[in-house]
């Protein structure tokens, strides 16, 4: 008998149709192809499968009919986070009696290693709050093609141990801060875990990282990706993420010294 579960949780659309801003139906189908290309064929690759795969949507969806050729289990939910959490954590409990639970947060239009999942339960301690996170990462600029890479604490594919009984699921916190709330421990990795994918419609991520000098071990981890990357970062985009990545390092020491 497994000694944990594990689940990957995708937030899908929750809150869109309540965004003044934005054109629903124009941004739903923009999302399905980025969600089928690298969330979708990501999952697929995974090198083994012993695992839940939840996807959040807005009980607003008029159709969800394209999620049926997808494995994974469909959770409606609304705006709420506290609710969304609640309907998820219920989901979960329904689905899994073993005493640990592992969730692992990856994005709808972002993309996880082959061996990721594989990874995680390898790394699996019976720790409450223990919180898994691979700070190597690429980054893909989908329309351009552009190739990046990274050190990135803290993103947002993130995994949380916890007991079942007292179980939270990895949205407990923010990404940024979830040291608030769990131990992490970082796992190293020779090559990039997760892929960042940045397109118009991202409402944080922008395109930045340094040249990939290990193109064949990127494609080892993404073979989805073959034939899809046409050209690295430009200097700009190196010294954006050294910018960015200097701000992050003061921010975390800052937060280290006061005790956030």
């Amino acid at each position: 008998m497994n000694e944990f579960s594990h689940f990957i949780l995708t937030p899908y659309n929750v809150g869109i149709y309540s965004r003044s801003n934005i054109d629903a139906a124009a941004w739903m189908e923009r999302r399905k192809e980025l969600f089928q290309r690298y969330c979708v064929s990501s999952i697929r690759f995974q090198t083994i499968q012993n695992f839940h795969w939840i996807v959040i949507v807005d009980e607003a969806t008029p159709d969800i009919s394209f999620l049926q050729s997808v494995p994974c289990t469909i959770v409606k939910t609304n705006d709420c986070l506290l609710e969304r959490r609640v309907e998820v954590i219920r989901t979960i409990t329904s689905l899994t009696t073993t005493k640990w639970v592992i969730t692992t947060r990856v994005d709808n239009d972002d993309a996880l290693a082959r061996h990721f999942v594989e990874t995680v339960q390898r790394n699996f301690e019976p720790k409450h709050r223990l919180c898994l996170e691979f700070p190597s990462v690429y980054f893909y600029e989908h329309r351009k093609g552009k190739l990046a890479c990274g050190f990135y604490r803290e993103n947002t594919t993130l995994s949380l141990i916890e007991e079942r009984e007292k179980i939270a699921t990895v949205f407990l916190s923010p990404h940024p801060t979830i040291h608030r709330v769990a131990r992490v421990r970082d796992l190293a990795s020779e090559n990039g875990m997760s892929m960042m994918v940045t397109h118009g419609d991202n409402l944080r991520n922008i395109f930045m990282g340094y040249r990939v000098r290990n193109k064949q071990g990127f494609l080892e981890n993404f073979p989805f990706m073959t034939g899809m990357v046409r050209s690295g970062p430009t200097r700009a985009d190196q010294c954006l993420f050294f910018g960015v990545s200097l701000f992050r390092k003061l921010r975390s020491l800052c937060n280290r010294c006061i005790g956030r």
